[in-house]
This record gives structure tokens, sequence and C-alpha cells, in this order.
């Protein structure tokens, strides 16, 4: 009788041996036998195929019982990524930091996708009880960080929608019952989903190859409302605050050579406010745009602008443009005209005149030296706490105090040219925007004026028509 045949253990190359075939695969009809050698493993109910790459029949075994040690020790994701090749393994059960740096990979992030982080953090940090904590504002020893690391580390499948919908309702709720902070309630919290959900449009969830993402997602079915009152309520007096400013701003600068560096600090200080404050008031600027403007984005060149109303003379014009420092938030930027018969313009002008040669580099606010290409930090963030400082001691009660100034621009440009000339000197997508947060409706009776593109298109017409021209 024939010896019965040896029984070798998994862990054993001759085990393999006996395993070994020769996968295939069809091309244009015909079935194609690979030369190299495969297994077929089954482990832990899960079964895979392996390509050895080898010719060789004793090759080929070792690679076999090394892929079954890996699978006992390691596990089936670690195995995967070591021996299957090309073979893209998914983390199951992601955490919102992976999410983030998945995110973060497959994107060109800016200021407005930084945001969308950011604003998700917010959502994420209220539903796990993390939003209390002091943490947060440890930006020097590194308690911000550990508490961001927190945050990231939520599974991404405990976010559900309902856990998402309570948030909002409870969010709102907390405003109280006066209806003007329960709208105001409802349009942040919106203005939170709104943002924090553009990580997962179908855009971005196309390129997110490496994670398992649950099912439903964090926002999936989530409904916003329409957006309530948000009009702007004028509560400057810009006469008293410009003549304020004026005064206790613009004061005399000490001599550059003086060696008392305490002497000369506060003054050098309340200069650097008051160009922040003529920017943001006399020219509409955001806090940003003021931070990191250049002396190059202002000219001195009187021009002749057509308006709806008429013809303007400008004195100069400020261009917001992308700069080695800056991207604008409209990427197309915008031009800020000075007009001839607008008194505080003339002012700015004068004003710019004077600080020009007092210049220590090429931004008109003095400030630290940026970071090439880094456009999310401040580099006068000393000038904008003073400036905000000072706002509020003179009554401003605004949240955002510097952009209350650029609203109070705002509102004076839409009395005194129209809306729609409001919007262009914002830098607005559309003029909605304008007229929903940066115009007090008691203090604009004017009629809106057109459209300057939509008037010069119909006085167009009418040329035409009275020629009986037919356009192309």
């Amino acid at each position: 009788m024939a010896d019965d045949k040896k029984i070798y253990s998994r862990d054993h190359v001759s085990h393999w041996k006996d395993k070994l075939c020769h996968f295939g695969k069809t091309v244009d009809g015909k079935r194609i036998i690979q030369k190299d050698w495969g297994i077929r493993v089954q482990y832990r109910g899960r079964r895979e195929e392996f390509p050895l790459r080898s010719p060789n029949k004793d090759v080929a075994a070792i690679k076999a019982r090394d892929i079954w040690l890996s699978l006992v020790g390691a596990g089936w994701d670690k195995t995967i990524a070591q021996y299957k090749l090309g073979t893209i393994v998914k983390i199951n059960y992601p955490t919102v930091g992976e999410y983030i740096s998945e995110y973060k990979g497959m994107q060109v992030m800016d200021r407005t996708r930084e945001g969308y982080i950011s604003m998700f953090r917010k959502i994420v940090a209220d539903i796990n009880n993390l939003a209390d904590d002091r943490r947060k504002y440890d930006y020097k020893k590194g308690g911000r960080e550990i508490w961001i690391n927190e945050i990231d580390a939520v599974r991404l499948d405990s976010l559900t929608p309902d856990k998402i919908q309570k948030w909002r309702i409870a969010f709102i709720t907390k405003a109280g019952k006066a209806y003007d902070k329960i709208d105001k309630a409802t349009n942040s919290a919106n203005s939170y989903i709104r943002n924090a959900r553009c990580l997962f449009t179908p855009e971005v969830l196309k390129f997110i190859k490496k994670l398992e993402l649950p099912a439903p997602l964090p926002f999936e079915d989530i409904k916003v409302e329409p957006l309530k009152s948000t009009e702007y309520k004028s509560e400057i007096n810009t006469s008293s605050i410009k003549e304020l400013a004026d005064n206790e701003l613009h004061v005399t600068i000490p001599d550059i050579n003086d060696q008392n560096l305490r002497e000369r600090r506060e003054p050098l200080l309340l200069n650097e406010m008051f160009k922040m404050f003529f920017l943001a008031l006399g020219c509409g600027l955001r806090l940003n745009e003021i931070d990191k403007i250049q002396w190059r984005s202002i000219s001195w060149d009187r021009s002749t602008i057509n308006l709806p109303t008429g013809q303007k003379e400008a004195l100069g014009h400020i261009r917001i443009e992308t700069t080695k420092w800056f991207r604008p938030k409209s990427k197309r930027g915008r031009v800020i005209y000075l007009f001839r018969d607008d008194e505080y313009a003339q002012k700015v002008l004068g004003y710019l005149r004077f600080y020009r040669p007092l210049a220590k580099d090429e931004f008109i606010v003095n400030g630290n030296r940026p970071k090439e290409g880094e456009n999310k930090y401040y580099r006068c963030e000393k000038v904008s706490d003073g400036l905000v400082k000072w706002l509020r001691k003179k009554g401003i009660k605004d949240q955002r105090p510097i952009h209350a100034l650029r609203a109070e621009f705002s509102s004076y440009m839409t009395q005194k040219y129209g809306v729609h000339f409001a919007k262009r000197q914002l830098g607005h997508a559309n003029v909605a925007t304008t007229e929903n947060y940066y115009i007090d409706q008691n203090l604009y009776t004017e009629k809106p004026t057109p459209d300057p593109d939509v008037e010069l298109k119909a006085r167009w017409n009418r040329y035409l028509e009275e020629r009986k021209v037919v356009p192309k």
C-alpha cells in the first residue's frame, strides 16, 4: 500500500506548493492563462486572490507562506496593502480628522475651504460637548492643537443626520425667546450647515477613495430654512466718528531717529489704526484686504467714470487684485473709485499722500512681514485689535466693528450712486448680498438705479431700433 501523502501545516512552504494556481483573464473573447503563479487564500470568512509574480514554484510558495503569516499576524488590511499591489485599502470607520486630511489632499486649499472645515469642526465640537473647552484659545502652549485632535478623533459614522438636526434645534433654542435673536441664531445655524456640508458634495466624494464612508452621510437630507432678515441697522454717527478718528488717531508722528521707543510706540500704533479706519470707512475694504494692501494698488490718476446717474470724475482709485501675498475673496478683484464730489474720498487721498513718504515697506499698514502664499493670518493683528478697542469705546457695539465701517461705506455708496455700483465697489457676486447685508434700509430712501450693464444694453438696443438695424 502506498504511503499516505504527508500533510504540512500552513506555516510550512510545502503546504502552499500544492495550492498554487495560474490565474487567467479574458481578452477579446479569448482566455489567456498567466505564466506567473498565484494563490487563493481564505481567512476568517474572507477570500482573496494574490498574484505572486513569479513563474518559479518554490519562490511563489515562499511568498504564499509569507502572505498567510502576515494575515495571521497583521490582518487583512495590512496584508493586502503589502502584497496586493495596486489595491486601495479603505479605512473602515474613518474619523473626522481622517476625512479632513483626505479632503485637503484632494483640494487646492484656500480661505473658503478652510472655512468649511472650521464650521464642520464647530458642529462636531458642539455635539460632543467640546465647544466650551478653554484649551481652544491656547495657541501658544499647544492646548488648541490637543483640542482639535480630540474633535478629529470623533468617528464620522457617529455624526448621523438626526444628531445634526438636534444640534441645529438646540443652537436656535439657546438664543432665547426674543424673535430678533431667534432669527439671528437661525441664520447662523443655517450658515454653519451650508458651509460644512460643502465638504460632502458629490464633486468632493468622487475623489474620496481611501475611506469607507458611512451611510447616511452627516448632512444627508438636512434642510435649512430661508434666510431670515439680515438687514443692516446703522448704529454709527459717521460724521462724529470721522472727527474723533482724525483728532485721536491721526496724531503727530514722532521723529524716526528718536531712541525712546516707549515714547514712539503709541503714536505710531495710533496712526496705523487710523490708516485701517479710513480704508474701511472711506474705501469699504475688508480687514484682510487692508491687512495686505500695497502702495502699488493706489492710483493717483484722474479718470471719468460713466454711471447711470451721469459722468463722475474720479481723483484716483484703489485696485484690489491678486498679489504675491494675497488673493481677493472675489477672484477677479475690483476697483474702488474715489470721486471728486465725495468729500471724504478727497480726504482719504490726502491721508494716503501724507503717509506715502513715511512707508517702511510696500504695505500701506505697517505690520509683520507675511509668509509667501500665507493668506489666513493677519500681519497687522495688533493694529486691528487696537482699532476694535477704540471703536468699542466710541459706542460701536457691532460684533465686528471694523466690518461695520465697511457696511457704512456701502450704505453711503448706495444712497449716492445706487445699489448696483455699490455692489461693484464692495466686490459682491450679486446685488442681493449688498441689499441683504450692507444697506440700512431706514437710511436708504432712493429708488435703486438700474444695473449699468442692463441700462447700457437697453440704450444700445434703442439706438439700433431707431436705425432699424437687426443686431447679430
